[in-house]
């Protein structure tokens, strides 16, 4: 079943308020209601396209598959790509534990991989 990984990419951006990032992402509290506190059955299209431009990221990262237990080739299913194993991570928290002498190197690193590369036109 797909499920949505909302709460883990916006643990990972380091979003503290989700609701209010969210909110100012164009979504109405209604909907942020139910993506964040239920188990969604349906997710409109253009809540998906709001999602992957306010987190950077694309609808693969936003959902999650979670095998049913009638699935006997699990790696094999179109859909294992996006199966996630218990992926908690926290930028913060590994900035914390880099040594101040280093963090700026850390910072230029992540600088650097998000600027465009010439072969990603």
């Amino acid at each position: 079943m797909l499920f949505l990984n909302l709460k883990s990419i916006l643990k990972a951006r380091g979003i503290d308020r989700p609701t209010a990032f969210l909110h100012n992402a164009g979504l109405a509290y209604p909907a942020i209601k139910v993506l964040l506190y239920s188990e969604n059955r349906s997710i409109r299209l253009d809540h998906i396209e709001k999602l992957c431009t306010a987190l950077q990221c694309t609808p693969n990262d936003i959902f999650t598959w979670v095998a049913e237990s009638h699935h006997q080739d699990v790696d094999n299913h179109p859909l294992a790509p996006i199966k996630r194993k218990d992926e908690n991570i926290s930028l913060q928290e590994a900035l914390r534990k880099i040594p101040i002498s280093q963090l700026k190197e850390a910072v230029t690193l992540i600088e650097n991989m998000g600027k465009k590369r010439p072969t990603e036109e």
